[in-house]
């Protein structure tokens, strides 16, 4: 027998923390956090560090359920 979910809303946390869920990664692969902290223009974000985040990553804030969070955990998910 599984875990006894409530509807209850929460708020979810991804598992894998790349640039695609954080709050200043842009559609055209440009990170706004040097624009936001007065360092000068949006800059490009290579791929190596695109698929694994940066330190300065701030997720992407999501509220939902139980069952949407075990998901998240399940497959080890990002919210994008």
């Amino acid at each position: 027998m599984g875990p006894i979910l409530t509807t209850k809303t929460l708020q979810l946390k991804s598992r894998t923390m790349t640039c695609h869920g954080c709050i200043y990664f842009t559609k055209q692969d440009k990170c706004n956090w040097f624009y936001h902290n007065g360092k000068g223009r949006a800059r490009f974000v290579p791929d190596d560090i695109k698929n694994k985040g940066c330190k300065q990553r701030q997720g992407i804030e999501a509220k939902g359920n139980e069952m949407i969070q075990l998901l998240i955990n399940k497959f080890e998910g990002e919210i994008v």
